[in-house]
């Protein structure tokens, strides 16, 4: 079971989406500034979408909201497709660690 963490929904976070649904991806979270984007991840696969960006939420909250949203797991992968420093820095509170 692979989860994805995607941030930013423009065409190059749609392509991932879509790539790693091909690849077998069991989860994958998208989250954007805009929900019509997000509307439009859920229609090409997505199987769970957070609007962010709304008022100050810190890396810790944010990242705790998305692991309840696949059911108190980390990601396996996390995919930042916008440049965004604080995209970068959720990605790093977010994906699994692993254990050797």
């Amino acid at each position: 079971m692979f989860k994805f963490l995607y941030y930013y929904l423009g065409p190059i976070g749609l392509v991932t989406l879509l790539m790693a649904r091909c690849r077998g991806a069991s989860s994958i979270i998208m989250t954007d500034i805009s929900q019509s984007r997000l509307d439009v991840a859920r229609q090409m696969g997505a199987d769970q979408t957070m609007l962010v960006g709304q008022g100050e939420v810190s890396d810790e909250a944010l990242s705790a909201k998305i692991v309840s949203l696949i059911g108190g797991h980390q990601v396996d992968a996390s995919i930042e497709c916008s440049g965004a420093s604080a995209s970068i820095r959720l990605g790093i509170f977010v994906i699994r660690t692993l254990q050797f």
